[in-house]
């Protein structure tokens, strides 16, 4: 007996699937041509350190864009508690960080990592707000966090 599903609407369903499949097609090159205009960008900043040793690009552009490595509502937020929960000890916001950055398949580059361990700390500090976590200690100057007992 073959296992068919039968819609109610199957050229609905068909026309939204290749719908998604042309969007997703165009979300790549979207991003492909960010990314490649990103990079330029690093170009520039590079060539001006070489002129200019003591020049310190801009770290926010407010061209109207979207700011990099953001995520829908809520997302982080989830991500941080499933790392804290799977982790068999306390974490800091770096570490969540590097694995944000593994999860997301970002660059791993200095100013990357500094802006994700600042978003993570602030939501971080939201979830404490919850009563979702707690600091349970310092790994030098960095505060380790773990679920509170009795929380999700």
């Amino acid at each position: 007996m073959e296992n068919t599903v039968e819609y109610e609407r199957p050229n609905t369903v068909s026309g939204l699937n290749a719908k998604r499949k042309e969007l997703t097609k165009l979300l790549g090159k979207i991003t492909a041509e960010a990314e490649r205009v990103r990079k330029s960008i690093k170009h520039i900043d590079a060539c001006v350190a070489l002129f200019d040793p003591n020049a310190k690009p801009p770290t926010t552009y407010h061209d109207g864009l979207i700011p990099r490595h953001t995520a829908p509502k809520g997302h982080l937020k989830r991500f941080i508690l499933t790392q804290l929960r799977e982790a068999s000890d306390p974490l800091s916001a770096r570490q969540i960080a590097d694995a944000w950055v593994i999860d997301q398949m970002i660059d791993r580059d200095a100013e990357t990592l500094r802006l994700l361990r600042k978003r993570i700390g602030i939501s971080i500090n939201t979830i404490k707000r919850d009563g979702l976590v707690v600091e349970v200690g310092l790994d030098g100057l960095c505060k380790l966090w773990e679920l509170k007992k009795g929380g999700q």
